[in-house]
């Protein structure tokens, strides 16, 4: 289709680039003649990953131009896609008229027929005010409202996994497919006034959880309980489980789920609703604003000319947005009180004039921190996830820590020399004792080997888990810190990161530690910057689990995007060898580890039509992992394959979306008996890895063990009956009742 995108910020040139990659003609259409010169030259100046790229495929392509002028973008076009970010005041309010002034400056160059589709942040009622203005013009609407996510946009709208589409006219719909199904995303038809409720009511949500964990973790603080056990018995409760949105950390900002939330209050003041949730839940995150700064300032009593350390200004990892940030707007309120504030931010170069001369920006973290009495950690960056109690010590003055977020959790707790502050957890020591207060031996002493005085099966060894933010691999990395280990989380998503580390951190034992790196293991960029992530941990490092992964292409092969069939073997393969290429010579040097690379459900399960780049993919894991442990052998490190079975993840539910058309009729309604029986528990799989990366497993190497089928526990110390035989191997031969004879 011929689709003009209205509106060059963040969402339009992230719609605009992604129509494009989806196939459409597309315009990019804004009135800024500077911004339309940078995108037409492949410059977005945004920081998200991928959308430059995206950008200069498009324009390469001819499917993507740009231009400043109304007549010339809307000339032949089908579709006029408005994508303005709805500017936010300072109260948080969505400025509609500014959005509707826009589009009636366009109103007399659209012509008849056009299809309207609206996907700024508007509030309910928008979309049928605008359908009474524009009545006389012969124009079609429909409301798809954004639902990206700021430093992962691109992701999030090539992958979205479903569409919410406002229509008042299902004549319309067929047009709307065809704009919106080639992004491969399931579409939710509803009403336009539905549509728009469901933003709000989506971010409102999203909101109230932010918010309830926060005031859980000031009355945590308060009762002396923790609020890591507290967040631990709602996540075993069925009814809540593993899914929820629940980890304490900074007061939502950068306006996003408040403009929703006003959205809301104004709604049910201009109807007379009783609605007093909206305004409680703003007033509890701006009360956690408040623990913060007086955290902050409290850690400060009596001392003269203070200074602070801020790790991170910007409102969210991932992006370099400070409109409405809630780190700066900290900042600034110390700034107020007389104190000197030194930040540092990763995706920062330079503030805006009006806080230039306020807040000092440094290029190092150790910049920050030099000479400093607080350190704040403001936004979450992986980075900081490097620093340890030395780091601090050596810097600062007086090593005080406030971290919102617990971000630096039992890494600090325990450490007398650090005043570690942090809401939701009792006075230091409950918790947080180090390995030398316990009375346990630290891992690395001389003569200490790894699991020596411990009754946990990895204490003192370190993992590497790739893909695992989500689903199976945060299972595992949950298992193997139970287990004893210290383990690096590494994952694409900046967010979801975030989240898998404040979920996993209750599960850390004392003197260990848990780490995140965002990292793309599929290129060797990515997987070095895994490996320079590892370090604090190279001493221990012991094993790796490859399980980054994707579905790639689905249908059949002579109908499916190249690109995408490319992408499960660039993902599967191709990322799981870099990975181990990466990992083996640590391994090699400490001259014993273990390799686990997660394969699938084609994996000794039969042929899976219409996934055929996923299952050729999966099958030559497992060859490459037998083959891998063939070269290995005599470096004592084993090499095994794990198949998890048919689980319940994100990834499930995307395949269900595409429909039995794509996947096949037989697969497709495997896959919905599968989500509908809840799948194979994730903890079997993460049990096995737990084994396997074990003593239980040594000498068990080149195998595929399924978590489904195979009495796998059976097997700790029968190496040697396994060694030459074709049992656990692709070749899939059963072993009689009983296990190998």
């Amino acid at each position: 289709m011929r689709v003009t995108v209205y509106g060059l910020g963040h969402l339009g040139t992230v719609t605009a680039a992604g129509a494009a990659r989806a196939g459409h003609e597309v315009t990019g259409f804004d009135p800024d003649e500077a911004r339309v010169h940078a995108l037409g030259a492949g410059r977005s100046g945004l920081l998200e990953e991928g959308l430059d790229e995206r950008l200069a495929e498009g324009l390469a392509s001819g499917r993507l131009r740009f231009t400043s002028s109304g007549e010339e973008a809307l000339r032949g076009s089908e579709v006029l896609w408005v994508a303005f970010d709805t500017p936010v005041d300072d109260d948080d309010q969505g400025d509609v008229g500014w959005l509707r002034a826009r589009l009636d400056a366009l109103a007399g160059l659209i012509p008849a027929g056009t299809l309207v589709v609206l996907s700024s942040q508007v509030p309910v009622g928008f979309l049928a005010g605008l359908e009474k203005r524009w009545a006389g013009h012969g124009l079609h609407f429909a409301c798809v409202p954004e639902n990206l996510r700021r430093g992962e946009a691109v992701r999030t709208f090539e992958e979205a996994g479903r569409l919410v589409v406002g229509l008042r006219d299902a004549r319309d719909r067929a047009r709307v497919a065809l704009l919106l199904e080639p992004l491969g995303a399931r579409l939710e038809w509803m009403s336009p006034e539905s549509a728009e409720m469901t933003k709000h009511a989506l971010n409102a949500w999203l909101a109230t959880s932010v918010a309830f964990v926060n005031e859980a973790a000031r009355l945590c603080q308060s009762g002396g309980a923790d609020v890591g056990d507290v967040l631990r018995g709602l996540r075993s409760d069925p009814r809540i489980g593993d899914r929820p949105y629940f980890s304490p950390g900074v007061p939502f900002s950068g306006g996003t789920l408040s403009r929703d939330l006003r959205y809301l209050a104004n709604l049910a003041a201009e109807r007379g609703a009783d609605a007093p949730l909206a305004a409680a839940v703003l007033e509890s995150n701006a009360a956690h604003g408040r623990w913060t700064l007086d955290a902050v300032r409290g850690s400060l009593a009596g001392v003269r000319a203070p200074a602070v350390a801020l790790l991170g200004l910007s409102g969210k990892v991932g992006t370099d947005a400070l409109h409405h940030s809630a780190p700066l707007q900290l900042a600034l309120a110390l700034e107020g009180h007389g104190v000197r504030v030194r930040a540092h931010d990763p995706a920062l170069r330079a503030l805006p004039p009006a806080v230039a001369g306020r807040i000092t920006l440094v290029p190092a973290v150790a910049d920050a921190l030099a000479g400093a009495d607080t350190a704040v950690l403001a936004t979450a960056w992986p980075e900081y996830d490097r620093l340890g109690a030395d780091d601090f010590v050596r810097a600062m003055r007086r090593p005080c820590v406030v971290d919102p977020a617990g971000r630096f959790g039992r890494a600090l707790s325990g450490d007398g020399r650090v005043d570690y502050r942090v809401p939701g957890q009792p006075p230091l020591g409950v918790w947080g004792r180090s390995r030398e207060a316990a009375g346990s031996p630290q891992c690395g002493a001389p003569g200490v080997p790894p699991g020596a005085h411990s009754t946990k099966v990895l204490d003192c060894r370190a993992a590497i888990v790739t893909g695992g933010s989500r689903g199976l691999g945060r299972a595992i990395a949950g298992a193997l810190l139970d287990a004893g280990a210290s383990v690096l989380v590494a994952a694409r998503g900046p967010d979801t990161l975030d989240e898998a580390a404040r979920a996993l951190a209750p599960r850390v034992r004392d003197g260990r530690r848990l780490l995140t790196v965002a990292a793309d293991v599929s290129t060797p960029e990515g997987c070095a910057r895994v490996m320079e992530a590892a370090r604090p941990l190279e001493a221990e490092l012991d094993a790796l689990v490859c399980n980054a992964g994707v579905f790639g292409a689905v249908g059949r092969l002579e109908d499916t995007h190249w690109d995408a069939w490319v992408q499960a073997i660039q993902v599967n393969v191709i990322g799981t060898a870099l990975m181990c290429r990466a990992v083996v010579p640590a391994l090699r040097r400490r001259g014993h580890g273990k390799i686990v690379c997660v394969s699938g459900a084609s994996t000794g399960g039969g042929p899976l039509p219409r996934l055929t780049g996923y299952s050729a993919s999966k099958a030559a894991v497992v060859r490459f992992a037998e083959t891998l442990a063939s070269e290995l052998a005599g470096a004592h490190v084993d090499v095994n394959a794990l198949a998890p079975g048919i689980l319940h993840t994100q990834m499930l539910d995307d395949m269900l979306a595409q429909g039995p058309e794509r996947t096949g009729a037989d697969f497709h309604a495997r896959l919905a008996r599968a989500a509908e029986e809840g799948g194979t528990p994730l903890d079997k799989g993460a049990a096995l890895a737990v084994f396997l990366c074990s003593p239980r497993s040594d000498g068990i190497t080149g195998r595929l063990l399924s978590a489904v089928w195979d009495d796998w526990a059976a097997l700790e110390g029968r190496a040697r009956e396994l060694e030459g035989s074709d049992l656990y191997t692709l070749r899939r031969v059963t072993p009689p009742a009983g296990g190998a004879r």
